[in-house]
């Protein structure tokens, strides 16, 4: 038999987060000499989903359903879910942005960027980012 017919309707209640623009981000960086990039390893699997978000993530395998217990990639609004969390982590803190799964710390001398990045991993290993303490400094040239 045929595939049942779809109908799309409009979710209410949808968590909404603006993802920061790239010229928005970096006039919070200017007059920036030190930088200092995390890359979150695997950023969004870093969130564990509550039980009622566990019963709507389910994945269908040939070995039957299987639910996601942190948030995957793929769900349409994992991007403004994790931009919320990971603005949480540098609210307050100056010379930082973050965008997605990377945050940015900068200074205008080393002893400002180090005390900027100090901030952010004091902040970071007390908010649900799980793997937050094992993320590398990257620096890309």
């Amino acid at each position: 038999p045929g595939a049942a017919p779809i109908v799309p309707i409009k979710k209410p209640n949808v968590d909404q987060h603006p993802i920061p623009s790239i010229d928005e981000l970096l006039s919070r960086l200017n007059n920036g000499e030190k930088f200092t990039k995390f890359d979150l390893s695997h950023a969004y699997l870093q969130i564990e989903l509550d039980e009622q978000s566990k019963s709507l993530v389910v994945i269908n395998t040939p070995l039957g359903l299987f639910r996601y217990n942190r948030m995957p990639f793929d769900i349409s609004n994992a991007p403004a879910i994790f931009q919320k969390i990971i603005n949480q982590v540098i609210v307050g803190i100056s010379n930082s942005i973050a965008y997605l799964g990377d945050i940015l710390i900068t200074g205008k001398n080393e002893e400002e960027h180090l005390q900027t990045l100090e901030m952010v991993l004091k902040r970071g290993s007390t908010e649900p980012l799980s793997n937050f303490d094992r993320s590398r400094p990257l620096v890309k040239f």
